[in-house]
């Protein structure tokens, strides 16, 4: 059931002074989605220019990997660097092989065993900015984009050192939040981010983890029902509807079903999970689920074995394998026929924080983002900074 409100009121904030120096953070980005490239060319958008080296450049220009250095072509003439450090005024077209993408900041390529590897500084709020777009697409409603600007700022907050070890905060795909550059932002999601600037979520006076997803089927998970996060009370199961109505009932992905040729399975299963082509998949067995109706775990049965596995890395390993359409999200029960294995599911996502689709819903229905994020989150306190206030 929602939880009710007195009032669907206009957000207020608190201060919360000693995050100023997360909220004016930049924020490093593993290009990762480029995947493994060679060449690389860079276009200045209308009226915007870079800077290497000091040297300004208007004009597009190539870049190479070449033996362990990096090879700059700027209007044929060329040279060879360590590295490449890219400081942009204005945006940027970066384009690959298989890829177009526009970016702001600054750009640092390297070379990594051959390969083009880059990493885009932004300003907190422009990654918010760019994330926000990319993971809204299929959201309408500018109360909800609000709440999850919020949550997408949290959580860069919280989860900023991620990546650290490869030398940036997030990659750039789903994994981290999904980032992809600033091409054609929607008009809503500029009001979204303007208006919320610099808010975010607290528990304990500390930043969320602020998880969220498409579309949870009808009650959200906890988290440590899915990572074993107990240090996150604020992600637990929310039972997502008003009366009778499932907020996300509407949503893509709400109910689906799956059917996978068996021999197709086994495959699969020999690749992924047995790691060995001769032995012959039996069945899927003592199946448990966690509260919200999600697999927490399962065994698989094979003609030499059983091995046991977690709902959640069963997601995970058939999506790489075998596409992330497959299997949408934890929430399914299994059966089979002579030719298929079929998996009826709810959902789309890991479940865990805020259903995007039912968020939408909730402002559609006139709630306010705050009441969002409060139907969501457990126990969070929804807090600003004001910039240049001691």
């Amino acid at each position: 059931m929602l939880k009710s409100f007195h009032s669907i009121s206009p957000i207020r904030f608190s201060v919360l002074i000693p995050w100023f120096f997360f909220l004016s953070m930049d924020i490093k980005i593993g290009l990762v989605s480029y995947g493994n490239i060679t060449s690389l060319s860079i276009t200045p958008i209308e009226k915007s220019f870079v800077y290497i080296n000091e040297k300004k450049i208007e004009n597009s220009f190539d870049i190479y990997s070449y033996k362990d250095k990096i090879k700059l072509d700027e209007d044929n003439k060329v040279s060879f660097l360590k590295e490449v450090k890219i400081k942009i005024n204005g945006t940027v077209k970066i384009k690959s092989k298989k890829k177009e993408r526009y970016y702001k900041g600054t750009i640092e390529v390297k070379n990594l065993k051959g390969f083009l590897f880059m990493v885009n500084t932004v300003d907190l709020e422009d990654y918010v900015l760019s994330v926000t777009d990319s993971e809204t697409r299929h959201m309408k409603n500018v109360e909800a984009i609000k709440a999850n600007a919020i949550a997408i700022r949290s959580y860069a907050i919280a989860a900023g050192n991620r990546h650290e070890k490869q030398g940036y905060n997030f990659c750039d795909l789903t994994h981290c939040q999904l980032y992809k550059g600033f091409k054609d932002i929607r008009e809503k999601t500029y009001k979204a981010v303007r208006e919320t600037s610099g808010v975010i979520m607290e528990f304990d006076k500390k930043p969320i983890w602020a998880m969220y997803h498409s579309v949870c089927g009808g009650a959200t998970e906890n988290a440590k029902d899915v990572w074993n996060y107990d240090t996150m009370p604020y992600l637990v199961s929310v039972k997502d509807d008003i009366g009778f109505k499932t907020l996300c009932s509407e949503g893509w992905g709400y109910r689906w079903r799956t059917k996978i040729r068996i021999k197709r399975f086994e495959r699969f299963l020999q690749k992924s999970v047995f790691k060995n082509k001769a032995e012959k998949f039996v069945e899927i067995s003592n199946i448990v689920y966690t509260h919200s109706g999600r697999v927490k775990s399962l065994d698989i049965i094979s003609d030499k074995r059983k091995i046991a596995i977690s709902g959640i890395n069963f997601y995970h390993i058939i999506g790489r394998e075998l596409g992330w359409m497959a299997i949408k999200s934890t929430a399914f029960t299994v059966s089979r026929d002579n030719k298929y294995i079929i998996f009826d599911g709810k959902g789309y996502g890991h479940g865990v924080g805020m259903c995007q689709a039912g968020a939408d819903k909730m402002g559609e229905l006139g709630y306010a983002c705050k009441d969002i994020l409060n139907h969501y989150y457990e126990g969070i306190k929804i807090v600003k900074y004001s910039y240049g206030n001691d």
